[in-house]
């Protein structure tokens, strides 16, 4: 965002000011990383009085607007099938069809294959649970466009299983799904780059080291010698 369209968008928000949670609702993802931006930029830079501004409502409106969102789109890898992770650790989610269309083919110009699939309203939770049990735990909005980074966290909290007995907690291994994806997804990348098989070596290094610190459900048939009495 250009600081010309910063103090535009900042205008704006003073000029909708106060706005409540029911007014921001009716606005698009990409109305609301503008405004929150803008407000960040404004409580920086000072450009207007900061108690005209309120990110955290903004930021808390955006969540909303994620989670009820009738179609969202996340980039998949279409050599892993698995959601691509970018450099800084994040997954990509676009709110319209045509910015993740952009997005798909500014990166094959770079070599990355990327899928973007559509993700309906009712498939939201049901994904970001998937991204706890990948171990990804960010996501940037609207790559390309005006973006945000929001934590899965925050969209969708992880299970609290104090006080439940390690038995009944279901088995997950989120560090080491993570470290096989950076690194499949890294092997069968078609771009080359300087350092490259130093990453990998990195990569490969770590997924065996999650590996030996996984835990597993092993299959056992238990035979006695002397059969319990009935």
């Amino acid at each position: 965002m250009s600081e010309e369209q910063k103090d535009k968008a900042a205008g704006e928000v003073l000029f909708i000011y106060p706005m409540t949670m029911e007014a921001s609702s009716g606005l698009t993802i990409q109305d609301l990383i503008t405004m929150i931006q803008s407000a960040r930029y404004s409580k920086e830079s000072e450009a207007v009085e900061t108690e005209h501004f309120d990110a955290k409502m903004l930021l808390d409106s955006l969540k909303q607007t994620i989670l009820n969102a009738g179609t969202l789109f996340m980039a998949y890898d279409v050599h892993t099938n698995y959601p691509y992770i970018d450099g800084n650790d994040q997954v990509w989610v676009f709110s319209e069809e045509a910015f993740s269309a952009d997005a798909a083919d500014y990166y094959l110009q770079q070599f990355i294959e990327l899928e973007m699939r559509k993700i309906s309203r009712e498939k939201i939770p049901m994904i970001l649970a998937e991204l706890h049990l990948l171990g990804i735990r960010n996501l940037l909005i609207d790559n390309g466009q005006n973006t945000l980074v929001i934590s899965r966290d925050d969209l969708l909290p992880p299970p609290d299983w104090s006080g439940t007995p390690e038995i009944h907690i279901p088995l997950s291994n989120p560090e080491l799904q993570h470290a096989m994806l950076c690194f499949f997804q890294a092997m069968y990348s078609r771009q080359q780059y300087e350092g490259k098989n130093q990453y990998l070596q990195v990569a490969e290094a770590r997924m065996l080291d999650e590996l030996v610190q996984a835990k597993f459900l092993v299959p056992m048939q238990l035979t006695e010698e002397e059969p319990s009495p009935p």
